[in-house]
């Protein structure tokens, strides 16, 4: 059984100085006026930890001083200082071997005119060519005890920080005396499972990093993977179980198809699927997204899958090996010496579960991510009992990943799991997100934590994530929050987390994750005093100003006031821009309109001073070119998009409530050429798509819309000269959506006739893109002076909202050429990215739209309203109201567009016929709190068996407005049930 021992946290022993040289009041002086004292020494054959430790350890020494230390494998070399690094025979005959040493422990020790600097190295051998980073030591399942003590000797003795990847981002006092003072110092990190971090910035940053900066940075910041590091990983059993995958490597894999394996419930729906399936399985339809998690052979499969890895095979398709291009004879996750090993499963990175009856009725009191989370690791424990029957010691290692983050009551997992949790916790501002997430972090660490490796997936973003991938690629106003970090990553550390890894864009938010990773190496540091040092060493005098402008952003970026008050009025069900926001994820928050709310002007101007006060200020080179990499890293852009919203503030009032409702037309059975266009509804003229303005060009789009289908009309006078342009530097595109998010449905349109159909959904924050078929009837004809399309889209291949009221859309012209001022839209977007500019879109209201039973609540308490079989009803089903009670039905007519209307009522009612006997239909504003009209229905008109259609209007009705059926004008004997079949809207045409 795995156990914390939470007294390890933090380990780091101070020993007593040993000889009247290194006495902890005395210091060693290493370099004298820029002349050498020392020589570094190595053993006959170093291990590459040892080697690299001694490169640095020169390295810096030269930097600091401008003396070169000799490194050596002669023990007698003339010095008078020695420095060893790593085994040799002398560290030896002083008592001290790397095989002593357990993990990634470290040691600093100081006796007499000797320095060691030895730890625990794996046996990774062989010559290291500074310059050349694929000589450097292994990252992956390789103790680096040496270097590490290299890396504490610098930080501690002789002031050398490396706060980020690039060069002058490390800092040190350059001085021609270097003395250090002689203290002890052995330490292991309590976090020895692994500490990552991914910068997700790599293929877009200002400023990239090179291979060999890469390395550097990994080694330095004390990265490392030893066990229970974990993504998603279920690939093989499709190769082997599915069918033949596309690739030639994976293609021999495929034993028999076995269906009931994967996810049931998916045929013919083309879901989504890993790039990886996409590819060996490109014109799949039947393609599962998901295991079946309830199924004991899918177990079975992985664990055996693990105990394979576990005995030094892979499986072409698994872990490392998802290409099929190496042997399976060769092992690629060696079992560290002295750690558990855990197989890593984590399913399909999707919330597309298994349908099948034993799945879907697997704890049945339970609801939602907590239903779901239990299946999961009731399907990951499975997995551990088989891996452990297979194969004593191979453990399994999982995810606790937005759906399945809640901890799972109901399930007894086994020992020989180990659990990262995946905690958006730079979104902690979010009162509801925060509460959701730590109650569930809590749990796990309160129930597991002593009983198997708890660890930690977290991501280190910043409004900049939002604004590049979610809001269009608008210029951000940054969020930093290093000292709220910095109490997280304690509050982690501290619960006794066995490895971290963490996503970040290093361009916006290095320091969080410096913050972050010395904590997790060490988590007895003060993130406090590492901030201060972080400022004042990058920055000299101007290091007061720059920390001031992180504690204004952060005390804004932090403070949940500064958001909408909408989002926080019930804790338990957190809101976003796009209404209810899953509590367990914390993305897709900073809209721009957010954004800008905390990037006020004021705000900018009091940055602005103290940004000039900086200037000034900074002194050296490095300092300079720090400063220059904030501007264009992150300030330049912040001043961009400040401007550029203040214009589109001043042109949106002049573009907003961009609308149109087609035509109502008579059944066209989906023939866009049986349709009276002259008669069709017309979009208006189209804009700018950048700012708004008028646009030259001769565009017409008309619309109409029958029963089942909507009809689109483009025209086009004197389009530009066909060229060999690309399809989308010529074309026209139109994006549909039911919200202003995604999924997003593009159908695309060339000159030449060829056409595109897309979906771009989200999948757990990851936008895909997949081939969609709307089913649409097109045609195309283009001449030199004019070119005319018309398209025809069944309504049920639209995304329309659940009472296919409206949805939201908007039409681009992209013209061939780099001027992005030809390009034309319906709706303005402001900028380049039209699917970034979703949420300037317009709406297209559907010109009737029909409420069925299903649409009813009863009264106003907005629960679903029973309703009875009714052969005569439209749909087979009434709703029923009791005449002798007062409002006891409800139609909400949700988000139409304020408008008049005609209303029809199909209703009846089994009460006798009455002279003066009435019910009433109304109309309620719940804005306004108010009746907005009544129709008294004589029970005469419409007692009987059929279904009377009542009529009334025009009338005004807004959005949310609803309808209500109340009872009779007085209590009656006998029967006395209102039946109400459906509502039905028509728009009127518009003056």
């Amino acid at each position: 059984m795995f156990r914390v021992r939470k007294h390890l946290m933090g380990m780091v022993v101070f020993f007593a100085s040993l000889g009247t040289l290194c006495s902890a009041e005395k210091e060693v002086t290493l370099v004298r006026d820029g002349i050498p004292r020392t020589a570094i020494v190595l053993g006959e054959k170093p291990t590459r930890s040892a080697h690299m430790g001694a490169l640095e350890l020169q390295h810096f020494i030269r930097l600091i001083t401008g003396a070169e230390l000799a490194i050596t494998r002669d023990a007698k070399y003339p010095a008078e200082i020695r420095i060893y690094v790593g085994d040799s025979a002398d560290t030896v005959k002083a008592g001290l071997k790397s095989g002593d040493f357990e993990g990634e422990t470290s040691l600093v020790k100081f006796s007499g005119n000797n320095i060691y600097l030895i730890g625990c190295d794996s046996p990774d051998y062989g010559k290291v060519d500074y310059k050349d980073s694929l000589t450097f030591p292994k990252f992956y399942f390789n103790t680096r005890g040496s270097l590490y003590a290299v890396y504490d000797f610098l930080e501690h003795q002789c002031g050398v920080r490396f706060y980020g990847p690039w060069e002058n981002s490390t800092t040190f006092k350059p001085r021609k005396t270097l003395s250090v003072k002689a203290v002890d110092r052995k330490f292991t990190s309590p976090l020895d499972a692994f500490r990552r971090v991914w910068d997700d910035d790599e293929t877009y940053s200002m400023f990239p990093l090179s291979a060999r900066e890469r390395a550097l940075w990994e080694l330095r910041w004390r990265m490392t993977e030893l066990y229970g590091s974990v993504n998603h990983n279920i690939y093989s059993i499709y190769f082997t179980h599915w069918g033949k995958a596309k690739s030639p490597y994976l293609a021999p894999c495929f034993l028999d198809k076995r269906e009931n394996l994967f996810a049931q419930g998916y045929k013919g729906t083309d879901s989504y699927n890993d790039p990886i399936l996409k590819d060996n399985y490109p014109d799949d339809p039947d393609l599962p997204p998901q295991l079946c998690f309830s199924n004991p052979d899918t177990a079975k499969y992985f664990g055996n899958e693990a105990a394979v890895y576990f005995n030094g095979g892979n499986v072409r398709g698994g872990w490392w090996n998802g290409k099929g291009t190496i042997s399976p004879e060769k092992c690629l996750t060696p079992r560290t010496p002295g750690k558990p090993f855990f197989y890593p499963v984590e399913p399909a990175d999707s919330n597309l579960f298994c349908k099948c009856g034993e799945c879907s009725t697997q704890f049945p009191d339970l609801k939602g991510d907590e239903r779901i989370s239990n299946v999961k690791f009731a399907f990951v424990s499975a997995i551990a009992r088989e891996a452990a029957k297979k194969q004593p010691g191979a453990g399994v290692s999982t995810l606790a990943y937005i759906q399945t983050l809640d901890y799972p009551k109901k399930v007894k997992i086994p020992d020989n799991v180990s659990v990262q949790l995946c905690l958006t916790h730079f979104a902690w501002w979010h009162p509801g997100i925060r509460k959701s997430q730590e109650e569930q972090y809590d749990l796990w660490i309160k129930n597991e934590a002593s009983r198997r490796p708890v660890t930690l997936w977290t991501y280190i973003f910043s409004p900049h994530w939002d604004a590049r991938r979610h809001f269009g690629k608008y210029n951000n106003f940054p969020g930093f929050y290093p000292w709220q970090i910095g109490k997280m990553m304690k509050k982690f550390t501290s619960d006794g987390i066995k490895g971290w890894s963490t996503e970040v864009e290093l361009q916006q938010s290095c320091l969080e994750a410096y913050v972050s990773a010395k904590i997790a190496f060490d988590p007895s540091l003060d993130p406090d005093k590492i901030i201060d040092e972080y400022f004042a060493d990058s920055f000299g005098k101007a290091g007061d100003a720059m920390k001031q402008i992180y504690r204004e952003v952060e005390n804004a970026y932090w403070n949940y006031r500064n958001y909408p008050p909408e989002w926080f009025k019930d804790i338990h069900k957190p809101y976003g821009p796009h209404g209810p926001h899953n509590p367990h994820w914390g993305t897709s928050l900073h809209s721009e309109e957010v954004n800008w709310a905390i990037g006020t002007p004021e705000r900018m101007k009091k940055i602005e001073e103290l940004l000039k006060e900086a200037e000034k200020q900074v002194e050296t080179p490095e300092e300079k070119a720090r400063f220059q990499r904030f501007i264009a890293g992150i300030w330049d852009r912040a001043r961009r998009g400040r401007v550029e919203y203040d214009v589109k503030l001043a042109n949106m009032g002049k573009t907003t409530n961009i609308a149109v409702t087609p035509a109502r037309h008579a059944d066209a059975g989906g023939d866009p050429g049986k349709i009276d266009w002259s008669k069709a509804a017309s979009t208006g003229a189209w804009k700018r798509t950048m700012d708004g303005t008028a646009h030259p060009s001769q565009i017409q789009m008309r619309m109409a819309a029958d029963s089942k289908f909507l009809y689109l009309k483009y025209t086009e006078q004197n389009p530009p000269k066909w060229d060999d342009s690309s399809f989308w530097n010529n074309c026209v595109e139109l994006y549909f959506s039911e919200l202003p998010m995604l999924p997003l449905f593009q159908f695309a349109v060339s000159p030449d006739g060829e056409k595109k159909e897309l979906v771009h959904k989200m999948e757990n924050d990851v936008v895909r893109m997949e081939k969609y078929d709307f089913k649409a009837k097109f045609i195309s004809h283009a001449v030199p002076d004019s070119w005319e399309w018309m398209l025809a889209i069944p309504l049920e291949r639209l995304p329309l909202d659940g009472k296919r009221i409206a949805m939201t859309a908007d039409f681009f012209r992209t013209y061939p050429g780099k001027d992005a001022r030809r390009r034309a839209s319906w709706a303005p977007v402001y900028g380049l990215d039209y699917r970034g500019g979703i949420s300037r879109y317009g709406r297209i209201f559907m010109p009737v739209v029909e409420y069925q039973d299903s649409s009813f609540s009863f009264g106003r308490s907005n629960k679903p309203m029973d309703n009875t079989p009714d052969p005569k009803a439209s749909d087979g089903r009434a709703g029923i109201v009791d005449g002798n009670k007062g409002w006891t039905l409800t139609c909400s007519l949700g988000p139409i567009e304020k408008a008049q209307y005609n209303v029809t009522a199909y209703i009846r009612t089994d009460a006798l016929p009455e002279d003066g006997l009435t019910t009433r239909c109304g109309i309620y504003d719940p804005e306004g709190k108010q009746i907005a009209g009544v129709k008294p229905i004589p029970v005469k008109d419409i007692s009987g068996d059929d279904f009377k259609a009542v009529s009334f209007g025009p009338v005004t009705l807004s959005p949310n407005m609803y309808f209500y059926v109340g009872g009779f004008s007085k209590k009656v004997s006998g029967k006395n049930s209102v039946y109400v079949d459906r509502f039905i809207l028509n728009k009127m045409p518009s003056k």
